[in-house]
């Protein structure tokens, strides 16, 4: 439904990035890892107010 390759998910446009015969895993991976770069820094700097929050929703 996409015909703008501007307005492609991130999970498409790095399947895109597959050959058919050929694969740049090294830039696949590079690019996978860039991708999943802001969720990480977050879980990192937030880590301990999700802890709170999953071992304080255990108590009743």
């Amino acid at each position: 439904m996409l015909h703008d390759p501007s307005s492609y998910t991130v999970p498409l446009g790095l399947n895109f990035m597959k050959g058919l015969y050929y694969t740049d895993w090294t830039g696949f991976m590079g690019m996978s890892l860039v991708s999943i770069l802001p969720t990480l820094l977050i879980f990192v700097f937030f880590q301990r107010y999700f802890v709170q929050v999953i071992a304080g929703s255990g108590m009743n």
